[in-house]
């Protein structure tokens, strides 16, 4: 009889637990089922508009044509150019806004005046919308009133090759998107600045003093020592600037217009042509659904690579 009730005493016991367990759960489930259920409708909805022709002054709207729109996404002759422009200004991007905020988070955590005067500075463009940056960057590099395009053409185009004239900047079909890279790194990088200082504040100040002490020079402390340290960080900030670099295109509306020509239109300019100028639901969920197929690739392969780095580095 003892044995009884020490066994039911026990199941009680471990009962009690498994619902305290399941508190956090459950009080979580409402918020996780709404984010699923509007994720899971927006991308249902999305391929079903990609199978069926989908082009709202058609009266055939809603009728299937199969893989008609992937085939003609793929045959499209300029989205060869359009995704190239793709991967080249959202690489540009996040490359550079990579580096500026490296070097800014580098100089303001070794900096001890003005140090929280400096933070706020850097962090203005990152409060900023796509359009207002898109403005203010095209008044900078306007050819008659650009402060930035007077520079550049009174200290360094005349006394090094004599140019004197009006430099077209956003609508030169080699500069417009070197404009374009400009505005949204200068954008971005707050983010990466952010991001970095974190983690350059949380690597312990005695590895440095130790590193000191056996002689160890500033580029050792910084390859053996820092990078080691923000090498995931790193590797989240450069792959978070890259997507959002890759499905932004506020700055490109304003700027350039996907234009001279073709020369700055990227894929998602290319979606929001589709959808909302020329009401071709069908073609613009199908590019929609690629874009999203090549960034879970990215993605998936860039996570990889990272585990494998980090699965070699435990073992050395």
């Amino acid at each position: 009889m003892p044995k009884m009730r020490v066994t039911t005493e026990g199941g009680a016991v471990a009962l009690r637990r498994r619902r305290v367990d399941l508190l956090p759960y459950a009080l979580c489930a409402p918020a996780i089922i709404m984010v699923l259920l509007a994720i899971g409708y927006s991308i249902v909805s999305n391929i079903w508009t990609s199978f069926h022709n989908g082009h709202l002054s058609d009266p055939r709207a809603n009728e299937w044509v199969g893989l008609e729109h992937y085939l003609a996404v793929v045959q499209d002759p300029e989205l060869r150019q359009i995704a190239l422009n793709s991967l080249l200004i959202a690489g540009s991007t996040a490359l550079l806004s990579l580096l500026v905020g490296f070097a800014w988070a580098i100089g303001l955590n070794q900096s001890r005046r003005f140090k929280s005067g400096f933070q706020v500075l850097v962090l203005t463009p990152w409060i900023l919308s796509g359009v207002i940056t898109a403005r203010l960057w095209i008044w900078l590099l306007d050819p008659i009133f650009g402060i930035l395009n007077n520079w550049l053409v009174r200290f360094i185009l005349h006394p090094l090759f004599g140019y004197g004239g009006n430099l077209e900047i956003t609508s030169s079909l080699h500069l417009a998107g070197a404009s374009v890279v400009i505005a949204a790194v200068w954008r971005l990088f707050p983010f990466v600045f952010v991001m970095i200082l974190a983690g350059l504040q949380s690597i312990p100040q005695e590895l440095y003093e130790a590193a000191m002490v056996d002689g160890a020079s500033p580029a050792q402390r910084f390859r053996h020592i820092t990078l080691p340290f923000l090498r995931f960080v790193l590797a989240i900030v450069t792959l978070l600037s890259f997507v959002w670099s890759f499905n932004d295109f506020s700055i490109i509306v304003v700027m350039t217009k996907g234009g001279p020509g073709y020369a700055t239109m990227v894929l998602p300019f290319r979606v929001y042509r589709f959808i909302i100028q020329g009401f071709r639901l069908g073609i613009g969920a199908a590019l929609s659904l690629v874009m999203v197929v090549f960034l879970l690739v990215v993605a998936i392969l860039y996570v990889r690579l990272l585990r494998r780095q980090s699965e070699e580095g435990s073992l050395a």
